[in-house]
């Protein structure tokens, strides 16, 4: 099966094909490489469209048996989501000759970004189009995108399907409305759920968002949950855990999460033999340390509890914690989750998006209500039982290893494009699958 796997983020590829892994990234997994990867392992034909981030790219080289091709859309560099809007337009237009020239059984759309550029290639071709979510923005329900639609905002879908020219589904003012406020402007619900309900198959990264895409309107049998990745890594090998009083407890806070800092904290006040190793990642400022460290201080939890800003290229933290809180539904949390749980390390996690298909309560972990201090200092009191947390750690490691390794969600996508293709393909749903150029030439997408 030849699939195509379409990105318009060229930061984890460029690292990828130049052999270094993003030191940026160390923690989370770049999804797009090992996917491709795995489903090359399994011996599926695959290519790589994404966009030409320097003049000294080559435009097509393979690399682990993947083909990686280039094509010129945007400007350099990494860019965030909202700013590579302007231009969608480009990358389908190259995406589009990649389509017609490679003949891909199917495209898979790694963004909704990607989405929109999909959508806008395949248009007049029979591919099957798959998307994937995986971290699907917050519609405000069915009530909330009908009502947007009402008012008259575009779908998406048909202007960026018009003359395959994607760039025209917001007008200027909103594209750059869209860039400057990327993860929350409400035009990104709206575009999400246009090419997830035009999609042939949407794959979300959690059992939640599956069950908000049904409730937007995607029929369930158009859904399967592609869930988050990790791949080994040397410091997974950790030896057993013995006995550890105090315990020692990691809990990662991004800034954006600093609600998270005042809910440790007063677990750490309630929970007698534990130490409390508050991981401050990201674009912490030195002030910000300091006023930490002085509630600490203030509060008389510096025997306790310990503060500590980390570099996103340094895990070390994780192997040498006994538990991981994650105290906030965060996009990084599940990828810490596993990576945690692949050392041995029980996980408590708030209930929330893919933390709470990961981490499963009372085996591999606790899971706890956001912003539940009770919750979180019963589990901490539970945990430092050696006897149950090294079965939890056990019963963690088991399961990152066998249901989160790249290979088995390869699988899972290979297998659901078959049953993609096989569905187009049967009697009543249109003709069987023709290649793409064929089908560009004929002028229709059947359904």
């Amino acid at each position: 099966m030849h699939l195509l796997l379409a990105s318009l983020d060229s930061a984890h590829v460029d690292a990828w094909t130049d052999g270094v892994r993003d030191q940026a990234d160390v923690v989370d997994d770049p999804e797009l490489p090992a996917l491709a990867i795995a489903l090359a392992a399994l011996g599926d034909d695959v290519t790589v469209v994404t966009r030409r981030s320097g003049a000294r790219r080559r435009g097509t080289q393979v690399v682990d048996a993947v083909t990686v091709e280039r094509v010129v859309a945007g400007p350099t560099g990494r860019t965030s989501a909202g700013a590579l809007i302007d231009h969608v337009g480009q990358y389908a237009e190259g995406l589009g000759d990649r389509i017609a020239a490679g003949r891909p059984d199917a495209v898979v759309a790694m963004t909704w970004v990607a989405g929109l550029a999909v959508r806008a290639a395949v248009a007049g071709t029979t591919v099957a189009c798959l998307q994937r979510l995986p971290d699907l923005a917050s519609a405000g329900g069915p009530r909330g995108v009908a009502s947007a639609e009402s008012r008259g905002v575009p779908s998406g879908l048909a202007s960026a399907q018009r003359g395959a020219r994607a760039a025209t589904v917001l007008p200027a003012k909103e594209r750059r409305t869209a860039a400057a406020e990327p993860a929350e402007h409400p035009a990104r619900a709206r575009l999400e759920l246009a090419v997830a309900r035009a999609a042939d198959h949407c794959l979300p990264r959690s059992a939640a968002d599956a069950h908000r895409l049904h409730l937007l309107g995607v029929p369930l049998g158009r859904v399967t949950v592609l869930g988050p990745g990790v791949s080994p890594c040397p410091w997974h090998e950790v030896p057993p855990r013995l006995s550890r009083d105090p315990l020692h407890v990691a809990v990662p806070v991004a800034a954006t999460d600093r609600g998270a800092v005042a809910l440790a904290l007063a677990a750490a006040s309630r929970s007698p033999r534990v130490h409390l190793d508050l991981q401050l990642l990201g674009p912490w400022e030195t002030s910000d340390l300091a006023d930490i460290s002085a509630r600490v201080d203030r509060l008389g939890l510096h025997d306790v509890v310990s503060v500590t800003r980390v570099s996103p290229g340094d895990p070390g933290w994780i192997p040498a914690a006994d538990v991981v809180c994650l105290l906030t539904g965060a996009a990084d949390g599940p990828a810490i989750a596993l990576h945690a749980m692949a050392c041995g390390a029980p996980v408590v996690a708030v209930a929330a998006g893919a933390l709470d298909d990961v981490v499963v309560d009372g085996v591999t972990g606790r899971t706890i209500r956001e912003g539940d201090l009770a919750g979180l200092t019963r589990a901490l009191r539970e945990l430092s039982n050696d006897v149950l947390r090294e079965a939890m750690g056990a019963a963690a490691r088991d399961r990152a290893r066998a249901s989160y390794g790249w290979e088995r969600l390869a699988d899972t996508l290979h297998r659901t494009t078959e049953q993609v293709l096989g569905a187009r393909s049967a009697p009543g749903r249109g003709a069987t699958r023709t290649p793409a150029a064929a089908g560009r030439a004929g002028g229709g997408t059947p359904r």
